[in-house]
């Protein structure tokens, strides 16, 4: 799943300038993390000049006193997020998940680029799918045998399913790709 950093700089990406608040409850929403790692990240990538912090005076301080700061992606935080939104999805864990957070702030220059990493990981998807489907022998006397076929069973019918969930997101991007070269 995309890391805090990576929803962070695509919001400020797509939603524009925001505050540290506004921005952790966005990403909170998006992926469950808490807050407090929300806000450590945007810290982060402050450090790492991906995103600038202006004083903004339109907001009362802070409850401490401290000033109230609205956060802007730099252009290096631009380049991580085309980056990211190239980058190979994750085999392990929860890649539909990242997939859809990278189609949700995709951008249009982006989705030819999204489309290729979709059809790589269903290329991956389906040569793994086809290991897990060879020939295996279990002999009865040995239960951890029978326990790794049937591991390696409900991982072919894990890897199944999201083969079928990376097809139908091949077919959304190349649509959304149709629809956006048609527009006038």
């Amino acid at each position: 799943m995309a890391g805090n950093r990576e929803l962070v700089l695509a919001q400020l990406a797509t939603g524009g300038p925001n505050y540290r608040y506004d921005l952790g409850r966005t990403i909170v929403a998006l992926n469950g993390a808490d807050k407090s790692t929300v806000y450590k990240a945007l810290d982060r990538l402050e450090e790492q000049g991906c995103v600038s912090a202006v004083e903004h005076d339109q907001r009362a301080a802070g409850a401490r006193g401290e000033p109230v700061l609205m956060f802007d992606i730099t252009e290096a935080g631009r380049a991580r997020v085309r980056a990211w939104m190239h980058s190979e999805l994750p085999t392990e864990g929860r890649p539909h998940t990242e997939l859809r957070q990278r189609m949700l702030f995709a951008a249009p220059e982006d989705l030819p680029g999204l489309l290729e990493v979709v059809k790589a990981a269903l290329r991956r998807c389906a040569e793994g799918l086809a290991d897990a489907s060879g020939p295996a022998v279990v002999r009865q006397s040995r239960i951890a045998e029978a326990a790794d076929l049937l591991e390696e069973r409900g991982n072919a019918e894990l890897a199944q399913t999201i083969l079928d969930w990376l097809r139908s997101a091949v077919a959304t991007l190349e649509r959304l790709i149709r629809e956006e070269t048609s527009a006038p």
